[in-house]
């Protein structure tokens, strides 16, 4: 016997890729060009001394590294730039250049991604923006990095929140994670007089640790985060979901979820935090696995989107299917919020 395995809840392409005025269609993206960002790489200061006299000598005073805003606007404005039609091209040549421009965790959602589009036959296609402010801290070392607000061109109500990262004077400027806000729900950064932006305070960092591991809890069937206020349908879509799977009438034997928060010490989302004229703004990311067995009499129907993803022969009673959930967090006036508008399909596992 065959059992249906419901198709996941898929409202959009991976941030970066897809207009978030289409994020309820994923069939429907059109290709613009868009605006990006660069950085400008710290300085290193050498320090000599002369000690040709035995006579003591003052302790020297500490001189703090120098440091330089990581992007200035119009540096920013051109990376973005050329991040979009690069990114284009990559997309209509199967991902051809794609780690030259992307690095988890989103290279490996647009790697998923265009898995899916080739098993749906679609073409994915770049995004184009109407506006964009870079927000840069004041670095004194790489990597280097900065978080950029984007409009989206005909979908002037939403603003894409987008890390980008350069890991050291030799390589490129990469975008390792994007999410979706609601114009309004976009918190105001403040420059100094160069044009930098203060880093958020450690305390929030670990505060919105807290609230990652609450959400990752509650993704995976448990209590709503107390540490946080949730302002997402995607969370819950990702809940509904889980739901529907554990359903009697699907026949499945046991449906079980297992998240937590997404670990890479090359890419410590929480820890690049900007302060902001209210709080304080990071993206962060969960990682699910979701487990989905039936009886030996049964054989899964996984569908186009999660076979697409799947790896090995696809044979087996039971099936993992990993997901992904990248979020913002802010915080205004001490209170954290957590707010999404996606969940995405990684790749899937039979055993």
């Amino acid at each position: 016997m065959m059992s249906q395995l419901p198709q996941p809840f898929r409202p959009g392409r991976p941030a970066g890729l897809a207009g978030p005025a289409r994020l309820a269609d994923p069939r429907r993206l059109s290709r613009r060009r868009g605006f990006a960002a660069a950085v400008a790489a710290a300085g290193a200061l050498a320090l000599t001394g002369c000690d040709a006299l035995q006579v003591a000598q003052p302790e020297a005073p500490e001189v703090p590294p120098p440091s330089k805003v990581a992007a200035q606007p119009d540096q920013a404005a051109e990376f973005l730039a050329g991040y979009s039609d690069r990114l284009g091209e990559a997309l209509g040549q199967d991902g051809e250049g794609l780690e030259d421009l992307q690095a988890a965790p989103l290279l490996e959602r647009t790697q998923a991604e265009l898995l899916i589009a080739e098993a749906s036959d679609e073409t994915l296609a770049s995004m184009s923006y109407v506006d964009i402010i870079p927000a840069a801290p004041m670095l004194s070392e790489y990597p280097l990095w900065f978080i950029a607000v984007a409009t989206p061109y005909n979908a002037e109500e939403s603003r894409q929140i987008m890390l980008v990262s350069r890991e050291n004077a030799a390589g490129s400027w990469r975008v390792n994670q994007t999410a979706f806000l609601q114009a309004d729900a976009v918190p105001v950064f403040l420059g100094d007089g160069e044009g930098a932006v203060e880093p958020a305070e450690p305390g929030f960092t670990e505060r919105a640790r807290q609230a990652e591991e609450q959400l990752a809890g509650f993704l995976a069937g448990g209590d709503e985060p107390s540490a946080a206020a949730v302002d997402s349908q995607a969370f819950q879509d990702y809940r509904d979901y889980q739901g529907e799977l554990s359903d009697p009438e699907n026949g499945f034997d046991d449906v079980s979820a297992e998240c937590a928060p997404y670990s890479s010490s090359q890419e410590p989302l929480l820890e690049r935090a900007l302060s902001t004229q209210d709080g304080a703004i990071a993206l962060g990311e969960v990682r699910c696995t979701l487990q989905i067995s039936v009886g030996e009499e049964f054989a899964l129907n996984l569908g186009p989107a999660v076979e697409a993803v799947m790896t090995g022969d696809g044979t087996g009673n039971t099936v993992q299917v990993s997901t992904s959930h990248p979020y913002v967090v802010t915080e205004t006036d001490g209170e954290l919020t957590l707010r999404a508008t996606d969940w995405y399909l990684l790749e899937a596992v039979t055993d």
